[in-house]
């Protein structure tokens, strides 16, 4: 007997032909909108966006992950996140590689939805956005098909590089969530683990006067996209703090010609965690891209007959909020330190050059 959630379908896409990997630890932490947990709340809103959808919680060794109501579980041995060498945050790139890997061996669906462990669905917004825009370049095609993310947190290298102000990271691909071909998740996820030699690869000297204090070779955003490109014969950097202007364009069109960039509002997710992320976290002005500009550059390189919406006049909503972040004083003092650390590096030097600072 055929079901209504057998028969779901969200923009062609049937929903019985997409499976949804929760991964990372189990978060039994409440929310709200999650009373029973947050990891459970993720399943049960893949059941309500998604009706018919497989669900698959994959974990670490020793977490209990039965009862969650996921269709299957998968245990790994954790990696583990390697503690900051500088003044970075842990990575935990292992961890994600660990967790996709096993939940994609378990896919025998056309279609993956990377989700989470502290994240719910709110619409299916990723689905009923994917192969909108199919022309490629045929130069830098690594996927069948494009993988659905956000555009927010995918550095825009070119704005990096102008504004100055931030890291200009070439290759930086927001990991949060994905969407796509069971078969491109595959070959985006099943990369080696980073070596453990690059967890502590730059001395604190090495990195000074820099916008961020990173340790690492790479961080886990970078890490993944450039070892997939390096696997397939594309060129890439050495290191996150390897800028090569020649770059630029090689790292905007592996972007534009393997991901589709959705706005956050468009994405369909909310992060339990961070509730706010999308919300203007991030400090004012840092240069991410946006749906309206990744469409620029698929016009660009891809198809030149696609239409670029015009910048719009804000909403009473965005006024609002952008009111709301430009009043977080923190937030403007946050940046502000971004903004200045490299002169302050060089004034701290020359008072070191006249022994006025130990």
């Amino acid at each position: 007997m055929m079901t209504q959630a057998s028969i779901a379908s969200t923009a062609g896409v049937p929903h019985a032909e997409i499976t949804v990997i929760i991964h990372g630890p189990i978060v039994h932490d409440l929310a709200p909108g999650a009373p029973a947990g947050m990891t459970r709340a993720a399943v049960q809103s893949v059941r309500n966006v998604l009706p018919g959808a497989k669900v698959i919680i994959s974990t670490w060794a020793g977490s209990a992950a039965e009862g969650l109501g996921a269709d299957q579980v998968v245990y790994s041995p954790d990696p583990g996140t390697h503690p900051p060498k500088l003044r970075e945050k842990p990575n935990n790139v292992n961890r994600q590689i660990a967790a996709m890997r096993a939940g994609l061996g378990l896919v025998d669906t056309r279609w993956t939805l990377k989700l989470r462990s502290d994240t719910v669905l709110v619409t299916s917004g990723m689905v009923a956005c994917w192969d909108r825009y199919p022309e490629r370049h045929p130069y830098l095609q690594v996927f069948e098909r494009r993988i659905v993310t956000s555009a927010l947190l995918t550095h825009h290298p070119r704005l990096c590089f102008r504004r100055q102000a931030f890291t200009t990271f070439l290759f930086h691909v927001n990991d949060m969530m994905q969407f796509g071909l069971s078969r491109d998740l595959r070959r985006l996820w099943d990369i080696p683990f980073m070596p453990a030699a690059d967890f502590a690869y730059f001395t604190e000297a090495q990195v000074a006067g820099k916008a961020d204090m990173i340790g690492s070779r790479r961080v886990p955003e970078d890490y993944v996209w450039t070892t997939v490109l390096a696997a397939a014969g594309f060129p890439i950097n050495d290191s996150w703090l390897d800028f090569q202007p020649t770059m630029l364009p090689v790292s905007e069109l592996s972007i534009v010609n393997n991901f589709q960039l959705l706005d956050h509002d468009d994405m369909g997710f909310l992060c339990l965690k961070y509730p706010r992320f999308g919300d203007g976290h991030h400090p004012m002005g840092a240069p991410f891209f946006t749906h309206r500009e990744w469409l620029s550059h698929y016009r660009l390189h891809c198809d030149p007959a696609v239409k670029v919406p015009r910048l719009t006049l804000p909403t009473a909503k965005s006024l609002w909020r952008g009111l709301r972040n430009g009043l977080n004083i923190v937030r403007q003092l946050e940046f502000l330190k971004r903004c200045i650390r490299p002169e302050r590096q060089r004034f701290k030097e020359a008072l070191r050059r006249y022994k006025l600072w130990k």
